[in-house]
């Protein structure tokens, strides 16, 4: 998974801010399933790490000058059947049934959206990295936020359960991927060029 990441920042460099004014960016990482909070906050460290020294370059005052913060947006797994089952729902939308299933789920998609609703109403824009099932988590939390919002708020899917992602963001998948091929793209539609970051950033 942290190759996977690093994989996407290498693919995809950032050239500058798109449309939106905001000065700053805020990411956040979402993670997949079967992943601890402390591995999550070990992906987010690596990404930030990967900004910083690939997209950047190493140079802090820029990097300070476009990163607001690097951190999680955490959703709470389980053991792996659960994770899968829950999956599942999500995928197929079933989110009054996911809530049930999951007494966490609806508070990982509440901090979700008050992380983001903060990064906003602080100035910031909002990029979202989304790994596996944390693509899943990331749409529910996104069409939770204002509409007026959305416009702040970027996703980029990694290896997503789902051919479709939070506002119809790119995708980061490859032809081997298991988790791609179940969810429809398979590689197919994967983001290569420099647009899946450069019109998010």
């Amino acid at each position: 998974m942290k190759k996977l990441l690093f994989l996407l920042i290498l693919l995809c460099p950032i050239v500058g801010l798109a449309e939106i004014d905001e000065r700053k960016i805020d990411v956040y990482y979402a993670n997949g399933m079967m992943a601890s909070r402390e591995g999550a906050g070990d992906s987010a460290a690596m990404l930030e790490e990967a900004i910083k020294n690939t997209i950047f370059n190493g140079n802090l005052p820029s990097y300070n000058q476009k990163i607001g913060k690097v951190t999680t947006a955490y959703n709470t797994t389980n053991d792996f059947l659960s994770d899968v089952l829950e999956s599942l729902l999500q995928k197929i939308g079933w989110v009054g049934l996911t809530a049930l299933f999951n007494q966490n789920y609806q508070t990982d998609i509440d901090k979700q959206v008050d992380a983001y609703k903060e990064s906003i109403a602080s100035g910031h824009k909002v990029l979202a990295v989304a790994h596996s099932q944390g693509s899943l988590f990331t749409k529910d939390a996104y069409a939770s936020l204002p509409s007026w919002m959305r416009n702040y708020v970027r996703v980029v899917g990694v290896a997503p359960p789902t051919s479709v992602v939070a506002g119809g963001s790119p995708i980061v998948s490859w032809d081997n991927d298991l988790v791609g091929i179940i969810g429809g793209h398979g590689g197919t539609k994967v983001e290569r060029s420099n647009h899946t970051i450069n019109a998010l950033i």
